[in-house]
């Protein structure tokens, strides 16, 4: 979410101590499951289109779990990705998930986990990465990630 509007629309649903921050960064990204991901399934994992139907008849509790778990991975991984190219960001719990949901997906395929809110370029990462103040944000985000690769994987 970028715009007033959108961010008007989820204020209602934060808590108090949320306000400020979340009306005052510039991205606010849902972080939600797909309760009907196994659907996806023949997509996903065309290997093994047989997914669907297992999952599928599934009891729900069951579904519901393996949705929460693929979620929270995949907001881990949206907030890894957002630090290796440079972009301060934290996750966010502190809201009512079923005013969020009502509001922003009132069919229910999608319940919503958390928020990551996206404060700033981490600039001062820039000397560790041997840039200057003032390098351009593209050439430095590419080298922060450079960088951070390297340091995961040596």
């Amino acid at each position: 979410m970028k715009s007033a509007a959108s961010k008007a629309r989820l204020c209602a649903a934060l808590d108090p101590g949320n306000v400020e921050q979340t009306m005052a960064a510039p991205v606010t990204k849902f972080v939600a499951h797909d309760m009907r991901f196994f659907e996806l399934m023949p997509k996903l994992t065309p290997s093994r289109p047989e997914m669907a139907a297992r999952f599928g008849s599934s009891p729900e509790a069951v579904r519901e779990r393996l949705a929460f778990q693929s979620g929270t991975l995949q907001g881990a991984y949206l907030m890894l990705a957002a630090r290796a190219v440079g972009l301060d960001c934290g996750p966010m719990g502190g809201f009512d998930r079923g005013k969020v949901d009502a509001e922003f997906f009132p069919d229910g395929t999608l319940a919503s986990e958390r928020f990551c809110r996206r404060r700033k370029l981490l600039r001062k990462l820039a000397p560790q990465a041997g840039f200057a103040p003032g390098t351009d944000e593209r050439g430095l985000r590419i080298r922060l990630f450079q960088s951070l690769f390297t340091t995961l994987f040596r």
